[in-house]
């Protein structure tokens, strides 16, 4: 300490010992209540206690929260704050002193660059703002201050010389408040007393890692680049690398795809509970702020987003690009929750999108872009080259979610089809059907397709798919012969490729039959059981077959009936059902089921083998075109 700061505390003590205003009785002029408390001799016991704690506290963030209570005291007000540079012309919350931590909201209200700031810089006299609700200075802030629930508050400049080290700001909470000029008087003495201590110590901007040395820094990002090394190497999930991120930083994080799709999200256990916001939300990225911040980070640029309370984002955010190859693959979001942010959180950050990077590169290896990482994904699962417990974290990886699926097949009457008019083709798709991700495989364009869930998913989503691309398929005559399958509905992901499987027969079935009376788009069930025989079937052979079974019934009108009534009770399975379907007596159909057997000797009730027969007959009269496609009636 200097002379003339010795000389200074010693005309504060002297002054104690002689005695000042005693203290004021309290008086109370609604709505404002007037806060008296606070005097000359209760500032010797601070000075005392002041002493003590700098001489005890070797941490300077438990010194600075000292220093935030013993403000709170003294000036006999409920809360206090205390702001500290950050090293960008701003303040940024230190600690504070009251029934609970209210400074997440008070971040985004006082910044360093604030009229109500820069008053308190350049005057170096405690400031009043008398009411919140209407004061110039904060009126912009409105939202900010009820959230916090401040009405009338006082700023306090603590100074070390002529540098400003800290700023402390008084309130009572949510009341009103005429703050009395012994208040003010404490307030402005106390501060000098801390300014005079503050300015013997280290700031305490970033709590205890202040006190590390450089080495120890790099060391510690050392091993936490290892640990996420050992993440990418044994093809970790995005989860993995989201909580040892949090747990290093000790803050919230979050990663997100190309599409700001949150695919991960880490929470470290002793971290502040307080909500990150949610930047997938459509909504919250339409704000100017959010989307020129995004911008920044797709063109591969970090971006340090301020707390925006009135979107959700209560906590200030800095996301990093996770670059792949030329492009930028997602972001890497850290939120300051707690302390704020310090040159080892930016070196982390910078570290951790790089090995996220690499996780994402060495799922396939050869493969450098979203889309290409999605088109391998798809190429894997379809073609079964992933084990079961890899398809959830490659799926995350490309930004797919697991849940049910469809797969369509697009091919066409010859070898092979171009991949590039089948993706013209889904293009004219309705909006809501939402394409995840396509493949070429084998000449044919392979889709991947989210279906909603429920009991039975995706059924009635699959017909209205096979409906629309039937339609856009026969409205031009662009897409030539082009056809396509689309499967039954997948559970999850790890059934797609049986999906796969059953789209991809229907197309080859439909190519080996070549009826052009037939749809251009069938869905498996449509097809049934016969789907896997009749795909790699003799079309000579089943023909065959099929007259051999039911022959007698499509050969001659007169029995147009008892096909029908084939079709339709193998569809409904029981008589009763059947009649109602046709429209006639239950005993008709009991008739025409013993003139069927009569005709081909095949007894449809209790007799399985000739149901199976009889489905198959009937559907190679349909592949064939001697029945219609769509009631199984003869021509």
């Amino acid at each position: 300490m200097s002379i003339c700061d010795a000389r200074y505390t010693t005309r504060i003590l002297c002054g104690l010992r002689r005695g000042g205003p005693g203290h004021h009785k309290d008086r109370r002029e609604p709505p404002m209540q007037t806060r008296n408390a606070a005097g000359r001799p209760s500032l010797r016991s601070a000075v005392d206690a002041l002493g003590d704690v700098v001489r005890v506290i070797a941490d300077p963030s438990m010194l600075a929260t000292s220093m935030a209570e013993t403000f709170r005291k003294m000036v006999s007000v409920d809360r206090c704050a205390i702001f500290f540079p950050s090293g960008r012309d701003e303040f940024r919350v230190g600690c504070w002193s009251g029934q609970a931590d209210y400074t997440p909201h008070l971040r985004h209200l006082i910044t360093g660059k604030d009229p109500f700031t820069a008053e308190i810089l350049q005057r170096n006299a405690p400031v009043v703002i008398p009411d919140s609700r209407t004061d110039w200075r904060v009126a912009d802030e409105l939202d900010t201050t009820l959230r916090c629930n401040v009405r009338s508050m006082v700023g306090v400049p603590i100074f070390s010389g002529a540098v400003p080290v800290a700023i402390a700001y008084l309130d009572d909470e949510g009341s009103a408040t005429r703050f009395s000029s012994a208040q003010l008087d404490t307030a402005r003495e106390f501060a000098m007393l801390c300014g005079l201590v503050l300015g013997q110590r280290e700031r305490p901007d970033s709590v205890a890692r202040a006190r590390e040395t450089g080495l120890a820094l790099a060391r510690r990002t050392q091993l936490l680049s290892e640990d996420l090394g050992k993440l990418a190497y044994r093809n970790a999930s995005l989860a993995e690398f989201a909580s040892l991120i949090a747990d290093a930083l000790n803050r919230p994080v979050s990663i997100y795809d190309s599409e700001w799709r949150r695919v991960a999200h880490g929470q470290p256990p002793r971290c502040l509970r307080r909500p990150a916001g949610e930047l997938s939300d459509p909504s919250v990225r339409a704000h100017p702020r959010v989307e020129e911040a995004i911008a920044h980070v797709t063109a591969g640029k970090a971006q340090m987003l301020p707390p925006l309370p009135a979107l959700g984002l209560d906590l200030r955010s800095l996301v990093t690009p996770i670059p792949l190859g030329a492009t930028t693959w997602g972001g890497l979001a850290v939120f300051e929750a707690g302390r704020p942010f310090d040159e080892y959180d930016n070196h982390v950050t910078s570290v951790a999108a790089l090995r996220v990077a690499l996780a994402l590169s060495t799922a396939h290896l050869s493969h450098r872009t979203t889309e290409e990482l999605r088109e391998a994904f798809v190429v894997d699962l379809f073609r079964g080259a992933m084990a079961a417990e890899a398809i959830p974290r490659r799926a995350e990886a490309v930004g797919l979610r697991d849940g049910p699926h469809a797969v369509c097949v697009v091919g066409t009457s010859g070898p092979q089809t171009s991949a590039r008019t089948a993706r013209t083709l889904l293009e004219h798709l309705p909006s809501a059907t939402a394409l995840v991700a396509t493949a070429e495989i084998d000449g044919w364009l392979a889709c991947l397709l989210p279906l909603p869930t429920g009991p039975e998913p995706g059924r009635a989503a699959v017909e209205a798919l096979r409906d629309n691309l039937a339609s856009v398929v026969s409205a031009s005559s662009n897409y030539g012969r082009t056809m396509a399958g689309i499967s039954t509905p997948a559970k999850d992901l790890a059934h797609c490729e049986r999906a796969y499987r059953d789209a991809r027969q229907v197309v080859l079935t439909l190519q080996r039959f070549d009826n052009p009376h037939l749809p251009r788009v069938v869905s498996a069930d449509e097809i049934g059981g016969g789907l896997a025989l009749l795909s790699t079937a003799q079309v000579d052979e089943m023909r065959v077959f099929a007259q051999d079974k039911l022959g007698p019934l499509h050969t001659a009108s007169r029995h147009a009936d008892l096909l029908a009534t084939v079709h339709t009770f193998l569809r409904t399975g029981n008589v009763l059902r059947c009649a109602h379907v046709l429209g006639v007596h239950e005993n008709t159909i009991r008739y025409r089921l013993t003139k069927i057997e009569e005709l081909t000797g095949l007894a449809l009730v209790g007799d399985p083998d000739a149901q199976v027969q009889a489905s198959l007959a009937l559907l190679v009269l349909r592949l064939t075109g001697e029945c219609d496609w769509n009631i199984g009636l003869p021509k």
